[in-house]
């Protein structure tokens, strides 16, 4: 996955008081990050007779169980392990 990003402004602000002083638009060159990710999905038989709460509760289940496995299975830092549940707009 190749994530773009750029930076279109920066703000000035006055150190001690943090009070806000000012902003400019800025031109810096967008920077890419290149990742990897990983995308499942449930199909219509494992959803069949769920409502859209019981699937919201089943996606944080695992996504709790993920986030705690992944870094040991990937040998990674655990900050470095994002895992985001979403449910698909049309869910019942």
């Amino acid at each position: 996955m190749k994530i773009r990003g750029s930076v279109p402004y920066y703000t000035k602000i006055r150190l001690r008081s943090h009070k806000n002083i000012g902003s400019s638009a800025i031109r810096l060159p967008k920077e890419e990050l290149h990742t990897r990710s990983y995308w499942f999905t449930f199909n219509e038989e494992m959803s069949a007779g769920c409502s859209a709460n019981d699937m919201q509760h089943a996606l944080l289940g695992i996504t709790h169980v993920l986030s705690h496995l992944a870094p040991l299975c990937l040998k990674r830092d655990p900050m470095n392990i994002r895992v985001v549940p979403q449910l698909k707009g049309g869910a019942r």
